[in-house]
């Protein structure tokens, strides 16, 4: 019924990492969104405390720059791919996850 006859083998490690991969990067990018929203609603309620309005900018500061370094990682990936010609990272870097193509 539910049972398989077939065993794990490694080969199905790839594509688990690759979701995990997957989902990791969207939650990343969800996180860095919230947080600028967070620090957006930080500096609004101030109040012109400066303490306040700096802990603000010091969030969106490193909010944006999370932000960035996970648009940076798909352009790293894909640089690194076609300087080595390696094709599994550029589809990685396109979104296209999985590791079919490496064979």
């Amino acid at each position: 019924m539910g049972i398989s006859d077939t065993a794990a083998t490694l080969d199905s490690i790839f594509p688990i990492i690759a979701n995990i991969i997957f989902w990791a990067i969207g939650l990343a990018g969800t996180v860095a969104l919230f947080m600028i929203i967070f620090a957006g609603y930080q500096l609004l309620f101030s109040g012109g405390d400066a303490k306040a309005v700096e802990g603000a900018r010091k969030t969106l500061t490193f909010a944006i720059l999370g932000l960035v370094l996970i648009f940076l990682s798909f352009m790293i990936l894909s640089t690194i791919g076609h300087v080595t010609g390696v094709v599994c990272l550029e589809n990685i870097a396109q979104g296209h996850f999985g590791f079919a193509s490496c064979q």
